[in-house]
């Protein structure tokens, strides 16, 4: 919660994937985030109730990790982030 406060979506990412890896006694899933984590990875944990583990890393480490998690047994669905033009309205106070 603190993470999330603070403003690190990352960092809550983190924090909440690996505390649902360690609830469920999923060691396996601890080791891989944290290994992701020392390997480059911004932000790694397990994404819901498990078994899927979201990493998020900059592009020139995307290579390097891809292989990891191969190698560790996983399956590797790569996505990226696409920035966008965002439209925003602005409502004007009534008066």
């Amino acid at each position: 919660l603190a993470s999330l406060s603070s403003g690190s979506i990352f960092a809550a990412m983190s924090a909440n994937g690996m505390a649902v890896a360690a609830a469920t006694g999923d060691d396996e899933a601890l080791r891989i985030c944290n290994s992701a984590i020392v390997r480059g990875a911004i932000s790694a944990g397990v994404t819901g109730s498990g078994p899927a583990i979201a990493i998020i890393c900059y592009e020139q480490h995307a290579d390097s990790l891809a292989e990891f998690v191969r190698e560790s047994g996983m399956e590797v669905i790569a996505a990226a982030f696409t920035q966008s033009r965002m439209q925003s309205e602005e409502a004007s106070r009534w008066e």
